[in-house]
């Protein structure tokens, strides 16, 4: 009996899901994250790439710490224009045969993607109302598909740190 024909298999269960879901994956890749544990993270969100139907998932690409506009895969702090989401919604990211496309913008960024020496910074990635930069809510909000389910995904190892909401508090 495969997964997809076991009675009490709920969910994914080996076929691609045919729901249209407008989804920003968001990357924690702040040095906290080993090199071993970010390539991990890599790997899982190309996973999902794998998985997800481009004819019916678009998805987006957001990272902390924040990374440079004009080459993504460099950090650049938001105080200076970084910028929290790096690749708008996407559907080329397989190719005809499933594979990974490898020319999409969306894998080759998080293929690409090092360690930041910024802090972790959980929430603005998501919705920044500290830095006022380019997020994963603005991406849904403004190019989300009309009428189709939205969401997130974050991969990330830990608790927030950054920003400090009250600076020179040191309780």
């Amino acid at each position: 009996v495969s997964a997809s024909q076991n009675g009490a298999c709920k969910g994914y269960c080996g076929t691609a899901p045919t729901t249209n879901l407008d989804v920003v994956i968001v990357i924690d890749r702040s040095g906290s994250l080993s090199s071993s544990e970010l390539a991990e993270v890599k790997q899982g969100a190309l996973a999902v790439l794998e998985i997800f139907d481009p004819e019916f998932q678009h998805i987006a690409l957001a990272v902390l710490g924040a990374a440079n506009p004009s080459s993504v895969c460099q950090q650049l702090d938001p105080a200076s224009g970084g910028s929290w989401l790096v690749v708008p919604f996407s559907d080329d990211y397989q190719n005809a045969d499933g594979s990974l496309n490898t020319s999409s913008l969306l894998v080759s960024t998080i293929q690409c993607i090092g360690n930041s020496s910024q802090g972790t910074d959980l929430g603005s990635p998501l919705s920044d109302s500290f830095y006022n930069r380019p997020d994963a809510l603005d991406e849904l909000q403004i190019n989300g598909r009309e009428g189709v389910t939205q969401g997130m995904i974050l991969f990330s190892d830990g608790a927030a740190n950054e920003p400090d909401p009250m600076p020179g508090d040191d309780n």
